[in-house]
């Protein structure tokens, strides 16, 4: 997919930049160090790159082992506004026909010579069945992991393309802001924005909420 590709890009760039970096590093140090200093002062260099690295495989080793990889995703999205992708689902016609029967028997939901006739052009899911399977996703992918208190509402919700049958869907979460409760320091609210996106990553429905998140330390900084 074009994400796939844009990833490798990046993840080759950053590979060159890193080489190029520890290249011109080294040069710098024998260029500028008195040869009677040069044994000393490339075992202080490889300390001071290597003490970090060490300690943070170390540490990310020991958390992966100790916490849920969900959690850690959720973790690090609320610190850095990091995107995740949960997924994929395939939403068959069976269940697109079956959930507006239930809740939203309207022509362009239930029968496609029905549907051909409105502004869909086709058979497409509810709005709202596509909101319910966002909510499974993400349930699925950490929200039932985490320490979720429920949500205050939804800020908004945009149905962009319809939902056909057979679509791969997928929901993509990204975090907008964070902040500490003012009336309820024992929690803090985490904005998302999600997506849903089939195999081509259109953007098919978006909806905007912040989750009520229950703080390891109420009292904390900020």
């Amino acid at each position: 997919s074009s994400s796939l590709a844009v990833v490798l890009v990046g993840i080759a760039v950053a590979g060159y930049g890193v080489s190029i970096l520890i290249v011109s590093f080294g040069t710098a140090l024998q260029v500028r160090t008195p040869d009677a200093l040069q044994g000393r002062v490339y075992s202080a260099a490889d300390a001071l790159a290597g003490t970090p690295q060490t300690v943070s495989i170390a540490v990310g080793a020991g958390l992966s082992t100790l916490v849920d990889y969900r959690l850690l995703v959720l973790a690090m999205a609320v610190v850095t506004g990091a995107v995740a992708v949960y997924g994929p689902r395939l939403v068959t016609r069976e269940e697109i026909v079956a959930f507006a029967a239930e809740f939203d028997p309207q022509p362009m939901h239930l029968d496609e010579a029905a549907a051909s006739t409105t502004i869909l052009g086709g058979l497409g899911a509810s709005g709202w069945h596509s909101c319910c399977l966002l909510m499974r996703m993400i349930a699925d992918g950490f929200l039932l992991d985490s320490n979720s208190m429920g949500a205050p509402g939804v800020d908004e919700v945009r149905w962009l393309k319809p939902l056909r049958p057979g679509t791969q869907i997928r929901v993509r979460a990204t975090v907008l802001d964070r902040r500490v409760s003012n009336s309820r320091p024992e929690m803090g609210f985490v904005k998302f924005q999600y997506e849903v996106i089939d195999e081509q990553d259109a953007v098919l429905t978006t909806l905007v909420n912040s989750m009520m998140i229950a703080r390891r330390e109420a009292g904390a900084a900020r």
